[in-house]
């Protein structure tokens, strides 16, 4: 015996009502045999972030959906950010994140979003949390190493912070200090040899 759907040609597994197996689910699932496709307008991704199903917006996904907390910056606050809110580096929407300030993922009030470069917004979290025995504080600002070497008016690397230190160096000259040229490297540009 076949399916009493219109166009199945499967066998019918369920004598009684006639129907085959994907047919008989479909009515007990959405109450028709057609085929219902639904959406959750709210969903999250693995990490924890809230989608918006919002097919039409500027920051849409190819699924259709937005990230909620990047949908409400854009939405309400500023739909062309051009500048990292903790060091001023130019971003735009390709390259920038929207930071949480208090670190809550689910918080997508318009006043804990900020928009950040990619290293300010992993890296703020990282260096004060699991590297507390590099901290270095100057002018009521505390950083690890890693965090002052990465602002833009320090030359130096933290490789060279953490030597300068070793030298003696104050905290404020061990970054701020400009970065020595090699006397060596100096004498080759002098002579011209290569």
């Amino acid at each position: 015996m076949q399916c009493k759907i219109d166009g199945c040609e499967r066998e019918c597994m369920y004598p009684i009502k006639q129907l085959c197996q994907m047919h008989y689910f479909r009515i007990m699932r959405n109450g028709t045999s057609d085929i219902v496709r639904k959406r959750n307008y709210r969903s999250r991704n693995g990490a924890g972030y809230q989608l918006l199903y919002e097919p039409n917006h500027p920051l849409t996904q190819s699924t259709g959906n937005v990230y909620e907390h990047r949908m409400v910056y854009h939405d309400e606050i500023n739909s062309n950010p051009t500048n990292c809110e903790i060091c001023g580096k130019e971003i735009n929407w390709d390259n920038l994140h929207i930071d949480h300030k208090d670190d809550d993922i689910t918080n997508n009030k318009k006043d804990n979003l900020r928009a950040t470069c990619r290293p300010c917004n992993t890296f703020r979290g990282y260096t004060l949390t699991s590297q507390t025995d590099n901290i270095i504080t100057i002018d009521g600002i505390s950083k690890s190493i890693e965090g002052w070497a990465k602002m833009p008016e320090v030359e130096v690397t933290p490789a060279g912070i953490r030597k300068r230190l070793a030298r003696g160096y104050s905290e404020y000259d061990a970054i701020y200090s400009p970065k020595r040229v090699n006397q060596y490297d100096i004498k080759i540009k002098n002579t011209g040899a290569e």
